[in-house]
């Protein structure tokens, strides 16, 4: 069974900046997905698993993003304030 990347990792594969030019998008936005500060757009997630003929899937691209997002919520801290 093939390794399944995700976006993080074919980031580090590639690098952003070939990425970047690939999509037609902004360096800085690559570096944003790497960081899951954002993900990419349905259309261009799309595109990204054309490119990499299925080495990336939607999996790949999106489960990284939204593990981080729901951990950092579970960490929102309940204090009191003072």
């Amino acid at each position: 069974m093939a390794k399944l990347f995700t976006l993080q990792d074919y980031i580090e594969l590639r690098t952003g900046a070939a990425i970047a030019r690939d999509l037609g998008v902004d360096e800085q936005t690559v570096y944003f997905w790497k960081s899951k500060r954002s993900a990419p757009k349905p259309h261009t997630a799309a595109r990204l698993i054309a490119l990499t003929n299925g080495l990336l899937s939607w999996e790949g691209i999106y489960q990284p993003f939204v593990d981080h997002h729901v951990e950092s919520q579970l960490e929102f801290d309940f204090g009191q304030k003072k």
